[in-house]
C-alpha cells in the first residue's frame, strides 16, 4: 500500500511500468501516474500497459497474469460509467462520476488481477471449482476483484487524486519548460549561425583583399627587380661599377 505523509498521499519513487504505450486521449503523464500509484497500491513490481483509445466498448480490459501484462480499452469523452458486472447479478453497483473514475477502476481491475493478491484469488476459487455451488469460480472470482478495484478507486476519492493530478501538473510544467528551452536554445543557434553566416562572408571579402594586395605587391616587386636589373645592365655597359 501506498504510505501517507501528513495526511497527503506520495508518488512512489520507483517506477513499475516495464512497457508503455498510450493511444487514448489520457495524457501520458496522468495515466502513468495513475498506473505507477495502482502498482503501488497493489504492491506490483512490474507490470507492462498498453492503452487504446475505445471505439465501440466505452471501457473494456484483459490481464495477462503469467505476463504481468494490462490491455486496457478506454473512451475518455464517452466514458462508462456502470462497472457492475451485468452478467453477475450478485455484482454490487459501482459507478464512475467522471472520465478519471472510469479509467481508475478500470485500471485498478486489471492490475489488481496481476497483484499477489489477485493471483491467490484466481488460484483459490479455481480450485474450487470442483465443490458443489462453486462451479462459476470465474464470476466469484470477478467479484472479488471488482472489490479490490473499489477500495482503489475509494482511495483515489479519498484524496490521492489530489497527488495524481499535482503530479500530471507539474509533468506539465516541466514540459513546457523544456519545450522552452528547446525552442530558446534554437533560437539562439539560429542567431548564432546568422552572425557566423555574416562573418564568414566578411572573412571571404577580406580574403579577397588580400588576394589582390599580394598580386599587386607581387607586381611592385617585379617592378623594382625590372628597375635595377636595367639600372645594372646601364652601368656595364658605361663601364662604370655598378650599385
Amino acid at each position: 500500500m501506498p504510505t501517507l505523509k501528513n495526511g497527503k498521499w506520495r508518488m512512489p519513487k520507483d517506477s513499475s511500468i516495464r512497457q508503455w504505450k498510450n493511444t487514448s486521449e489520457f495524457p501520458d503523464s496522468w495515466a502513468k501516474a495513475t498506473v505507477e500509484w495502482l502498482c503501488e497500491f497493489y504492491g506490483v513490481p512490474a507490470v507492462s500497459i498498453t492503452i487504446w483509445d475505445a471505439k465501440k466498448r466505452r471501457g473494456s480490459g484483459t490481464a495477462f497474469l503469467t505476463m504481468n501484462r494490462v490491455h486496457l480499452s478506454i473512451s475518455r469523452r464517452n466514458y462508462r460509467r456502470d462497472w457492475k458486472y451485468w452478467n453477475i447479478y450478485w455484482d454490487v453497483p459501482r459507478t464512475a462520476n467522471s472520465a478519471c473514475e472510469a479509467f481508475v477502476f478500470l485500471a485498478a481491475h486489471e492490475i489488481a488481477h496481476i497483484s499477489h493478491e489477485g493471483k491467490t484469488i484466481y488460484r483459490t476459487c479455481q480450485q474450487e471449482s470442483s465443490l458443489p455451488n462453486k462451479r462459476d469460480w470465474r464470476n466469484r472470482m470477478e467479484c472479488r476483484i471488482q472489490d479490490m478495484a473499489q477500495n482503489a478507486l475509494d482511495a483515489y476519492r479519498a484524496g490521492a487524486y489530489r497527488c495524481l493530478l499535482a503530479h500530471h501538473a507539474s509533468s506539465i510544467r516541466r514540459e513546457a519548460a523544456a519545450k522552452t528551452a528547446k525552442a530558446e536554445m534554437k533560437q539562439r543557434a539560429s542567431t548564432a549561425e546568422a552572425r557566423v553566416l555574416a562573418l564568414e562572408s566578411r572573412v571571404e571579402v577580406w580574403d579577397a583583399k588580400k588576394r589582390r594586395a599580394e598580386n599587386a605587391i607581387k607586381k611592385l616587386r617585379r617592378s623594382i627587380s625590372g628597375i635595377l636589373a636595367a639600372q645594372k645592365r646601364a652601368a656595364l655597359k658605361a663601364g662604370a661599377k655598378p650599385l
